[in-house]
């Protein structure tokens, strides 16, 4: 899991995962051209990707289709999800990957708390 949320703290690989998430699968040559990165950058957020189970490569002769991990995916937003809840807290609902780029809805639990660097936090 570790491993999991390192390869989400970096904003390309984000948006790897964005792309993948709108297609079923993509070559690394597909993914480079709509990040607009060169190959050896695109590899290495690849790499780090494939090494934490957030994506699988698939090879059909030379070329390599990348696709997401829906397993590892849902695991690591229930976990998110449950370092959310406290105690009797309402549920949380259930957010496909298809609503993640909506706007995000605040839960019951959540407390508004004194604004910190000009952002308000949330508890």
């Amino acid at each position: 899991m570790n491993r999991a949320f390192e390869a989400l703290a970096h904003v390309r690989r984000r948006e790897v995962l964005r792309i993948l998430r709108k297609h079923d699968r993509l070559s690394a040559g597909q993914l480079a051209e709509q990040l607009a990165v060169p190959r050896p950058t695109l590899s290495g957020h690849l790499n780090v990707l494939k090494g934490a189970d957030l994506i699988i490569g698939d090879r059909e002769g030379t070329t390599i289709w990348y696709r997401l991990n829906m397993t590892v995916m849902e695991e690591t937003v229930e976990l998110v999800l449950s370092l959310l809840s406290r105690g009797s807290a309402p549920a949380l609902p259930v957010v496909s990957l298809d609503q993640a780029d909506r706007p995000r809805v605040r839960h019951p639990f959540q407390e508004r708390l004194p604004v910190s660097g000009g952002r308000p936090t949330v508890r």
